[in-house]
């Protein structure tokens, strides 16, 4: 077998391959599979490939850290929004409740209101018609008093010519 120069990046992809086999990493086992010699680089290709390993378990940890703690957040927004929510349609309810009173109230008003306005619609009919009829008593008796008036006068004018007779 013809030995392929070895290097960090060719050690790396050594370790990939091993890891999608669920192959033990060692270096005996990367040097058997790589074909020989230059320990040191195969050293420090596993050495690099842990290290990176540990840093994406980190990255995974962090990530997982981070999603719980957004998770955390996102149920608290829910419940607090949940609770403004309840009590917002509390208030609204409340409000709901009182416009109905108030409806009550107003359609009771209304209804003395009314009736207030029937009784006063009679009172001005009745009154008008007493006016009215005032109105033609004070007719009649303008009339009557224009006659007595004229009565009067001519009364007064038979007493002068009776005094203006008899003198």
């Amino acid at each position: 077998m013809k030995k392929i120069p070895l290097t960090l990046e060719t050690v790396l992809d050594a370790c990939a391959l091993f890891e999608t086999q669920s192959r033990q990493l060692s270096v005996r086992a990367m040097r058997d599979h790589l074909g020989g010699s230059a320990q040191e680089t195969i050293t420090e290709g596993l050495r690099v490939w842990k290290k990176k390993k540990e840093s994406e378990q980190s990255l995974i940890e962090l990530d997982e850290s981070v999603l719980k703690t957004l998770i955390a957040w996102a149920q608290g927004q829910r419940t607090r929004a949940a609770v403004e929510l309840r009590l917002e349609v509390t208030e609204l309810q409340r409000r709901l409740l009182e416009a109905d009173e108030m409806s009550s109230l107003w359609s009771a008003e209304v209804e003395i209101l009314g009736n207030e306005r029937d009784l006063l619609r009679q009172q001005v009919a009745s009154l008008s018609a007493i006016a009215l009829e005032r109105k033609e008593q004070l007719l009649r008796l303008e009339a009557q008093h224009d006659a007595l008036v004229d009565q009067v006068g001519d009364l007064r004018r038979q007493l002068r010519m009776k005094k203006d007779v008899g003198s």
